[in-house]
């Protein structure tokens, strides 16, 4: 099994390796480092930010939903999904705290589930809405304190 490695950039300087190599560095240098991550055939980045002093309480909201879908057009008798369209390897919350969607469905403007889940589907029960009817689905990100901005989306049930 090969050791975890990466690329990190930074400060003026860049190399392969294993992170530890260059750990004292991302403590002496301060501004903007990105540590490039590969796991399997799956890349991603880790931007980190180096102050010159700790800031108390530093929190930063989630990233924004971006988009909302439904998997596919809801039909009554069906279980509808609606999926959030981003997936990033990492990055749902720029201080990495863990991040929670609220999930709200309502049917023809009246909420018949609120939920909060860490999963980027959400799903309603059959039986709570029929066929003609308005169904609407929102997410919005939290990270236990702060709420990132959230989206939703809506379609007439076939």
């Amino acid at each position: 099994m090969e050791p975890f490695s990466g690329r990190c950039n930074g400060g003026g300087r860049s190399g392969f390796g294993f992170l530890s190599a260059v750990a004292d560095d991302m403590r002496a240098i301060t501004g903007g480092w990105t540590i490039e991550v590969r796991i399997g055939k799956k890349k991603g980045a880790i931007p980190i930010e180096v102050l010159t002093k700790r800031r108390k309480q530093l929190n930063r909201a989630p990233v924004d939903v971006k988009k909302v879908s439904f998997a596919k057009k809801p039909v009554a008798g069906t279980v509808p999904l609606c999926k959030l369209k981003k997936s990033p390897l990492v990055g749902d919350d720029p201080d990495y705290d863990v991040v929670s969607i609220e999930w709200t469905w309502t049917v023809n403007g009246k909420v018949v589930r609120e939920v909060t889940t860490a999963a980027h589907t959400g799903a309603l029960a059959v039986g709570l809405f029929d066929k003609g009817d308005t169904l609407e689905c929102a997410a919005r990100p939290a990270d236990g304190d702060l709420f990132g901005n959230g989206e939703a989306t809506s379609a007439k049930v076939k």
